[in-house]
């Protein structure tokens, strides 16, 4: 991920702390849309397979199934989450 490590260390509380009714994680949460190239909107059935077969194999490890699906970690969780609860 191109916008973490230190060389950005503080930058999102001080950038939120300019926005007004923003803060600082949202502030951030914004720029990692806007700067990754992550797969948005609907979800495909194979990439819903996919996405179940991946968590079997290896457990909530969401950053290891994003990169796998082109889809940022929150989408696959929240969409797992959704998943299930309509079960």
């Amino acid at each position: 991920n191109k916008i973490k490590g230190t060389r950005f260390r503080g930058v999102w509380t001080e950038i939120g702390s300019q926005v007004p009714g923003r803060g600082y994680f949202s502030v951030y949460k914004h720029a990692l849309r806007v700067f990754n190239s992550f797969k948005r909107g609907p979800w495909s059935e194979e990439e819903k397979n996919t996405l179940l077969n991946l968590v079997q194999l290896m457990g909530n490890k969401w950053a290891a199934i994003s990169s796998k699906l082109n889809r940022s970690t929150e989408s696959c969780r929240d969409k797992y989450r959704e998943i299930h609860s309509s079960n």
